[in-house]
């Protein structure tokens, strides 16, 4: 939890280094919300979709948590409705209990 809360502290200044003490928790606690999430926010500061895709999608396969989905539905800040929506759609084929 310390290493969440650190790369919590760090993800406006320091995107790479709150990903990488994200990770890290990650890495002791596959199952940790709070560091994946902040791990995906990290790599979506980076423009990395992609890498933070993967990441909320496998740590939903492993606890399907509200804020995993909004987080993915909102992945990028300047989308419009209509991206938002499709990425839904997307995000359904691949977590069906998404809503």
């Amino acid at each position: 939890m310390l290493l969440t809360a650190r790369a919590g502290e760090k993800l406006e200044a320091d995107p790479k280094g709150a990903h990488d003490d994200a990770q890290a928790a990650l890495k002791l606690a596959e199952d940790l919300v709070p560091a994946g999430l902040i791990a995906a926010k990290a790599l979506f500061h980076e423009d990395n979709l992609r890498k933070a895709a993967a990441i909320l999608e496998k740590l939903w396969k492993q606890d399907p948590h509200p804020e995993i989905a909004k987080l993915y539905v909102r992945a990028r800040s300047g989308d419009s409705a209509a991206d938002r929506l499709k990425r839904e759609a997307s995000s359904r084929r691949c977590v069906p209990t998404i809503r």
